[in-house]
Parts: structure tokens; C-alpha cells; sequence
């Protein structure tokens, strides 16, 4: 007589509970488990359908939802191999560690993302899978683009022209044609940097000092002359930000929801100004409640105004700009 049967245990009910517990566990976590999606995108980034897609991207997208939350890979057309793997917070946002590939499958970059700009350590490399420079950024400032500092830089041949924060540094379009060229001491620009345009015609020309802009004269896209002390010109409200505020403030309608329990605080809303002073995107960067988010979305988007585009160096440039909403009972 067995163990089972000397304590009254039918083997063949107890076979059949088993199984039982077993499929419907298994029904339950395929149940809680998002199904993978995928999303067509052109070389710009751009949603495309599949047809025209340079690469895809492979994640998950929350029921109700349209955009990706979670680990996401990306993988280009043309070979299968990856392009990027990139991690979204729950609002649709990159964040954390992100790594990026050539379509030859070298590693091409790997950085991290906080609040949607890069920070901390930053390692890029050439296609042939030469390691092109090391770098950290620091924190983000629309002012000036100059927000990091180079250590390390080598040319495509694995020459080292920067060490430990001193030398010689050559940053590159897309296309690696020279955007900039000049010396860094201390990882910062150092002396006299000139910049040019991908098809090699000069930009800029800024003179540095212990990193700090001392003065610049840029080339436009028209051919004129522009100098300048300061390399950015954050967008503006043609009424002025004090204005646009007040305009917003008496647009607000406090939630019932949170006047009722008491709810106080900030939701931050991200946005977009393109380069010709249009809204381009907005969305909610920091949360308080539904309701408040809610609240704070349909002021930025019934309180409009008009923008004076932002420039960089004196050509139009779109910026993300971000707009703190306070509750306040």
C-alpha cells in the first residue's frame, strides 16, 4: 500500500487537481502578461507603416495605450541585427541605460538617460569598432550645449589625440563628416573651436576659457553674420512669461478630487517649441494625480500664445521646454 492510499488520497484525483492548478496558473500569468508589440519607423524615427520602415522596434504596449513601456528592441530592416536597446517609463518616456548599434553590429554608443536627456557616463565608438571617446555629461542646461566633459578621445585609426581631460577633440555629424574641431583642457573646450556644416562649409568660430563661451561669430544658413556671447536663445512667449503664468493661473479649475482629500502639489508638463514657434508636443513629465495631470493638459492646451522660436548660434533650433503647474489650496 502506498504512502497516498495509507492516508485515504484517491492518485488519480490528486493527478487530476495537479493538472488543474497547474493550467489555470498558467492561464492567470498569460492573462497579466502584455503581448509583445511592434512599431515600423523610417531613418528619422519617424512612424512609418512596414513597407517603408528603415528599422523596427519590439516591446510592450499597455492595453489603451500607444506607445512602448518597458525594455524595447530594436532591430534594423535591412539584416535582422540590432539597432538600440532602450528602456520606457510608464508615461512613454526613454529612461536608463541605452545602449545603440551599427548596422554592421558594432557598438555605437552606451549612455544613460534621466528626466530625457543624457547624464553621467557616455562611451561612443567608430563603426569599426574603435572606441572614438569618453565623456560624462552633466547637468542639462538649455543655455549652452556644452554640457559635458571629454576624457578620453581617439581617432577611427586608434589614435589617442585626448587623454585624461587634455588635447585635441573632433566631434562628428551623423554622417561623420567634422561638426566641430578645437582643444579641451580639464574634459572642457579650451582656445579658439571652429564648427561647420555637414557639407564642410564653416558655422562657427568661438573662442573658450576654462569651458566658458568668452565669444562666438556664427555663418547662418542666408549667409549673414551673427555673434553672440551666449550659443542658445531659449523660445519665448511674445506676451513674456509673466503674462503667459497669469493667463494660466486664472485658467485653472482646482480638481474636486483633489480638493476633497487635500491634495497639494506640481505637475510638470514637457513641451515642445519647434524651430518655426509652433507647439510641436507636450505631455505630462511629472505626475500628481489623474486628475491634476488632466487639469494641468487641458490649461496648457486652451491658454495658447505665440512663440518666438528659440535659435542656436543664431539659426532656428526646437527646444523642450518644461512647464511647472502648481496646486495650491
Amino acid at each position: 500500500m502506498s504512502l497516498l492510499q495509507l492516508f485515504g488520497i484517491n492518485l488519480v484525483n490528486t493527478r487530476k487537481f495537479v493538472w488543474q492548478a497547474i493550467f489555470f496558473l498558467t492561464l492567470s500569468v498569460s492573462l497579466q502578461a502584455q503581448p509583445y508589440a511592434t512599431k515600423y519607423y523610417d531613418a528619422n524615427g519617424k512612424e512609418v507603416v512596414k513597407e517603408q520602415a528603415y528599422y523596427v522596434a519590439i516591446g510592450t504596449i499597455p492595453g489603451g495605450k500607444n506607445y512602448f513601456v518597458g525594455k524595447v528592441v530594436e532591430k534594423y530592416v535591412s539584416n535582422k541585427k540590432i539597432k538600440a536597446k532602450r528602456t520606457y517609463d510608464q508615461t512613454g518616456k526613454p529612461t536608463g541605460v541605452t545602449t545603440e548599434y551599427f548596422e554592421n553590429g558594432q557598438m555605437k554608443e552606451k549612455y544613460q538617460l534621466k528626466n530625457g536627456y543624457v547624464f553621467g557616463g557616455y562611451v561612443s565608438w567608430y563603426p569599426n569598432g574603435q572606441k572614438e571617446l569618453e565623456r560624462e555629461y552633466t547637468a542639462y542646461s538649455n543655455a549652452t550645449e556644452i554640457n559635458h566633459r571629454t576624457y578620453n578621445h581617439w581617432d577611427s585609426l586608434g589614435n589617442q589625440l585626448a587623454k585624461d581631460g587634455t588635447g585635441a577633440l573632433v566631434e562628428y555629424h551623423t554622417d561623420y563628416t567634422v561638426a566641430a574641431n578645437g582643444k579641451i583642457y580639464k574634459g572642457n573646450r579650451s582656445g579658439t573651436w571652429k564648427g561647420y556644416y555637414p557639407n564642410g562649409n564653416t558655422f562657427y568660430t568661438e573662442k573658450y576659457k576654462n569651458g566658458e563661451l568668452i565669444s562666438g561669430k556664427s555663418i547662418l544658413t542666408d549667409s549673414s553674420e551673427y555673434s553672440y556671447t551666449q550659443i542658445n536663445q531659449l523660445p519665448a512667449p511674445k506676451i513674456g512669461f509673466a503674462e503667459y503664468y497669469k493667463r494660466l493661473t486664472k485658467a485653472m479649475r482646482y480638481p474636486k478630487s483633489a480638493k476633497k482629500i487635500g491634495l497639494q502639489g506640481t505637475v510638470h508638463i514637457a513641451y515642445t517649441v519647434s524651430d518655426s514657434g509652433q507647439i510641436a508636443d507636450y505631455y505630462v513629465l511629472k505626475s500628481l494625480s489623474e486628475d491634476c495631470d488632466n487639469e494641468a493638459l487641458r490649461m496648457f492646451e486652451e491658454v495658447p500664445v505665440e512663440w518666438i522660436a528659440g535659435t542656436s548660434r543664431g539659426n532656428p533650433k526646437s527646444y523642450i521646454l518644461t512647464l511647472p503647474v502648481s496646486f495650491k489650496l
